[in-house]
Protein backbone atom coordinates (compact mmCIF):
# COMPACT_ATOMS: atom_id res chain seq x y z
CA UNK A 1 0.00 0.00 0.00
CA UNK A 2 2.88 2.62 0.66
CA UNK A 3 4.52 1.64 -2.81
CA UNK A 4 1.37 2.69 -4.50
CA UNK A 5 0.84 6.16 -2.30
CA UNK A 6 4.22 7.26 -3.54
CA UNK A 7 3.36 6.43 -7.29
CA UNK A 8 0.27 8.65 -7.10
CA UNK A 9 2.29 11.15 -5.33
CA UNK A 10 5.13 11.21 -7.58
CA UNK A 11 2.29 11.46 -10.29
CA UNK A 12 0.88 14.14 -8.81
CA UNK A 13 4.09 15.68 -8.40
CA UNK A 14 5.02 15.40 -11.79
CA UNK A 15 1.39 16.78 -13.41
CA UNK A 16 1.56 19.95 -11.23
CA UNK A 17 5.35 20.39 -12.65
CA UNK A 18 3.61 20.05 -16.12
CA UNK A 19 1.21 22.98 -14.89
CA UNK A 20 3.15 25.41 -13.71
CA UNK A 21 5.92 25.32 -16.73
CA UNK A 22 3.08 25.26 -18.91
CA UNK A 23 1.86 28.53 -17.58
CA UNK A 24 5.39 29.55 -17.41
CA UNK A 25 6.38 29.02 -20.78
CA UNK A 26 2.31 30.36 -22.42
CA UNK A 27 2.94 33.93 -19.81
CA UNK A 28 6.31 34.37 -21.69
CA UNK A 29 4.96 34.12 -25.00
CA UNK A 30 2.12 36.17 -25.13
CA UNK A 31 4.75 38.72 -23.58
CA UNK A 32 6.79 38.42 -26.23
CA UNK A 33 3.87 38.49 -28.92
CA UNK A 34 2.87 41.66 -27.18
CA UNK A 35 6.27 43.57 -27.47
CA UNK A 36 6.54 41.93 -31.11
CA UNK A 37 3.19 43.51 -31.95
CA UNK A 38 4.26 46.51 -30.46
CA UNK A 39 7.17 47.04 -32.48
CA UNK A 40 5.94 46.13 -35.79
CA UNK A 41 3.35 48.89 -35.21
CA UNK A 42 5.74 51.28 -34.04
CA UNK A 43 7.40 50.58 -37.37
CA UNK A 44 4.30 50.87 -39.62
CA UNK A 45 3.81 54.27 -38.33
CA UNK A 46 7.14 55.02 -39.06
CA UNK A 47 7.22 54.06 -42.65
CA UNK A 48 3.76 55.72 -43.56
CA UNK A 49 5.32 59.33 -41.85
CA UNK A 50 8.49 58.45 -44.20
CA UNK A 51 6.13 57.60 -47.45
CA UNK A 52 3.85 60.79 -46.67
CA UNK A 53 7.30 62.90 -46.61
CA UNK A 54 7.99 61.22 -49.71
CA UNK A 55 5.29 61.82 -51.50
CA UNK A 56 4.53 65.21 -50.32
CA UNK A 57 1.20 64.51 -48.70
Amino acid sequence: MRLRNVSVLTVLLFGLSGLVSLSWYTGRNRRRRSSHQEHLHLLWKERLVCDASHTGR
